[in-house]
């Protein structure tokens, strides 16, 4: 069965995967490849621009 929806991660309507680390789903651009992790959790290896929550360090 084919889910389809909006991106977590970028937003945009696609056919979507589900992260089995944090459970998001996400676009095939928003996936890592060698991983099968979504690239939040994979450590943002794209250039995909996040939001400033995403980039603030906790003290």
């Amino acid at each position: 069965m084919e889910i389809r929806g909006l991106c977590a991660i970028c937003g945009l309507p696609a056919k979507l995967y589900t992260c089995p680390v944090c459970g998001k789903t996400v676009c095939i651009q928003c996936m890592d490849p060698k991983k099968q992790i979504c690239i939040r959790c994979a450590g943002g290896r794209t250039g995909i621009a996040f939001s400033s929550e995403d980039t603030r360090i906790s003290k």
